[in-house]
Parts: structure tokens; sequence; C-alpha cells
């Protein structure tokens, strides 16, 4: 080549031609490699060949797995109500998650519980956003009724999940499933014809897991219709879930995202497992988004209600019976007091895409949120309270606390031991 280019071209143009070809040659090899990278990438390896027999042996994994205790643990929650296209509503708390020791062939699941020692909280306005909401609650008919609470929400949409989505050893035989484009990836859809009777739960989504290890790392269900505790007809709504798993020995929830929309360009219908937190959902096109993260277990309590320390199973007497179903009952969100100090970095806490800023910067402008969160400074429940919670509760309240002095006693003394062990 440099011969030929000697004899018909200058001296100067031989040297400009052999960098040019020089360049081409490097550029070629660029693209080839690129050509080659991309190739590869489009190969999807998957270790085992048939996506049902993977997920047999995630679910198999998670059954035998999660939460073999009632396991204690930190968290945080938020919640943000939005009702024609503007937040109306803000809610947040820092406290305890207890997740019930798991049977996977439980029929009806077992409800985990959230107890709250501290809140965050905007006024809650109604759904025009020009009026406090009060009541808290409306016991009616659809659609009519409500509940602005926000305790046990999440709870029912934790027990649908781990008991009877695909995550179920007992239940994964229900859903047909698919390798996505994405090593690691499996789609998954429940089988109609099981729904509701085999399968309780209406979804479609997908499972995020390591191919290596068949870890679960996280589920994404972009329909989510359960059949399990839920009011009966059908009503305009959709919801979505987002829950990433970490490990500590076992697996458990490190984070989750559950949003529920009321819209009227909703094709299907579905039950709904609790109520809407506004009247006339669908009217005013409500839309709910909730999200919580949860630290690893640090704690668990066997079935003598007796808390012991998750890693060096060492007793805790000190915080013994702390955990029962009477202060479940009465270590609600809107019993907790408002802690300054713990709220200052609110606005970056870890929160993925849940709207916590956008919720908190249109509620600051109906009023500064320092004085709606204020109300809560020192707060501790009212006789009011009391008695609302005695009546919701059926008496049940009353059965161990004769009466308010007795009750306000015994909710300090829970909520000091809780603090304390919170600040571990």
């Amino acid at each position: 080549m440099y011969g030929i280019l000697k004899n018909y071209l200058p001296k100067m143009h031989r040297v400009f031609f052999l960098i040019f070809f020089c360049v081409l040659i490097h550029f070629s090899s660029i693209c080839l490699s690129q050509e080659k990278r991309e190739l590869k990438a489009a190969v999807v390896v998957h270790k085992i060949d048939d996506p049902k027999k993977v997920m047999k042996i995630i679910s198999s994994n998670f059954s035998k797995q999660y939460s073999k205790q009632h396991e204690i643990s930190k968290m945080e929650s938020f919640r943000a109500i939005k009702a024609n296209g503007k937040f109306i509503d803000f809610k947040a708390g820092k406290g305890f998650y207890l997740s019930r020791k798991y049977d996977p062939k439980s029929k009806q699941g077992e409800f985990s519980s959230f107890y709250y020692i501290d809140q965050f909280s905007s006024q809650s306005y109604t759904s025009d956003g020009t009026e406090i909401l009060e009541p808290d609650y409306i016991f009616a008919r659809y659609p009519l009724l409500y509940s602005n609470y926000m305790d046990f929400n999440l709870c029912t949409v934790i027990l649908t999940m781990v008991y009877f989505s695909p995550l179920n050893s007992f239940q994964y035989k229900n859903f047909e499933y698919s390798f996505s484009n994405e090593s690691g990836v499996i789609h998954f859809k429940s089988i109609e014809k099981n729904v509701p009777k085999k399968c309780k739960i209406r979804c479609e989504g997908d499972l995020f897991y390591d191919v290596e290890t068949m870890v679960l790392k996280r589920i994404i269900f972009t329909t989510f219709d359960s059949f399990v505790w839920v009011q009966s007809g059908s009503f305009a709504h959709s919801s979505s879930v987002i829950a990433d798993f970490d490990y500590n020995n076992n697996p458990y929830i490190k984070s989750l995202f559950y949003i529920r929309k009321w819209d009227k360009t909703t094709t299907d219908q579905a039950r709904y497992s609790f109520p809407p937190t506004r009247k006339n959902p669908v009217k005013n096109n409500l839309e709910e988004y909730y999200f919580a993260n949860f630290g690893a277990p640090k704690f668990y309590m066997n079935n003598n209600m007796q808390v012991l320390d998750h890693r060096t199973y060492q007793r805790r007497p000190d915080v013994d019976s702390v955990f029962n179903s009477l202060s479940g009952s009465f270590m609600r969100h809107e019993f907790s007091p408002y802690t300054p100090e713990l709220w200052n970095n609110i606005s970056s806490s870890k929160v993925g895409s849940f709207p916590l800023n956008q919720a908190i910067k249109e509620l600051d402008l109906k009023c500064a949120m320092k004085e709606q969160v204020s109300r809560f400074l020192n707060y501790e429940p009212t006789n009011e309270d009391f008695k609302r919670l005695s009546a919701m509760a059926e008496g049940s309240i009353d059965k161990y606390l004769q009466n308010y002095d007795i009750f306000l006693s015994y909710y300090k003394e829970i909520l000091k031991k809780m603090k304390k062990l919170y600040e571990e």
C-alpha cells in the first residue's frame, strides 16, 4: 500500500492519506467491538429455561425463610392524598413494624402491625381543598363512606402480597409466567379461571431475582386487585405495588410503595381492601400514595409475648408484652406526639417515587407546615380519643382499661419503652 502511494502521490498527500487510513481502521474496530457487545447483551441468560421452575424455587425459599417468628423492626411510613389534581393531605409516622409468624398454608393470612411513637401530619382537607375534614371517618354505604386513618392500610397490602401472590409456595401455581427480555426478571399474571376461588388476587407484574442465588430482590405489581378482606361490590379504581426486599439471614421487606387511584377512565372495576380516604372518590379523581421503609428485624417475639434480640437470641424482659394486641390498638398514628428534631430532615427522606416534597410544598402554601404539625407537639390522647377508641374496639379496650386515667398511664408507659427501644 505504501509503495503505491509513494509512486502516485506527493509526500505531503501520502502522510495525510496514511493518517486517514489509520483512523478509519480504528473506527471500524470500535464499531465491530460495539456490535459484539450489543449482540452479547441481546442474549438473555437463564440458568433454568422454565420460568415456572424458577418461581417454584423462589417461592419455596421465600415461604421457608420469611418471618419465621413474630419479627420486630423499625419503620417509617408516609401517606399523601390528592384530589382533583391537588394534594389535600400528608401524613408520616415512625415506630415499629411487627410481622407475624408466617404460615404459607393460611387461608386468610395474618395481619402485621404498625406501632407509632411519633408523627408528622398536615391538616386534612376536604376533596375540594377548601375546608378541614371533619370527622376523620364515616361508616356509610359507598360512595359516602371514608376513613382518613393510615394505620392498617399498608398491613392489608402486605398481607395480600406475601400470602396470595406468586411469593407463596402454595399459591404460585395459580399464575402463569414468562421470561422477560432482561436477565433475572420474570413476568407473572394470575390465571383468570382460578380467580377468586383458588387465586385470591387478580394481578400482573414482574419479579426481579438474582440469577446465581435465586434470591428475591423486587416485585412489581402493575395491577393488584385483592379478594381477601374486601368490601363486596365493584368500584372503579386501580392499584399498583412496588416492594423491595433485603436479607438479614432471612428475607424481609425493605420498602413498599402502594398507589391507589379512583379514576373515571378506569375500565376494570374491582373490590377494595380498605375504604377510600374521602367520600365520592371517583367523582373527585382521588389518588392515594403510601410508602414505608423497614429496617432489618432487630427483635422477635415468641408465642409467650417474650421479646428476644434477633441476633443474639438474648431475652429482653424490659419490653416483654409491649408489642401486644392491646398496645397495637392504641399506639396509632393519630395518637402519636410530634417531636420536631425527629423530622428536621423529612424532605431528604429516602422514599423513591413517593411524592413527598410535592405534597409538602403544596400543603405549605395553604398554611405553613410547621404550624400544621405543631398541634401534635407533646400530644397525649384525650378522653374523647379514649371513648372513640373504645367504641371502635367494641368495648375490648374497656375490658382491660377501665377508665381514661388508667388508659393514659398505660399509654405513657408503653410509649416510653418503645421510644427507648427505637433509639437503640
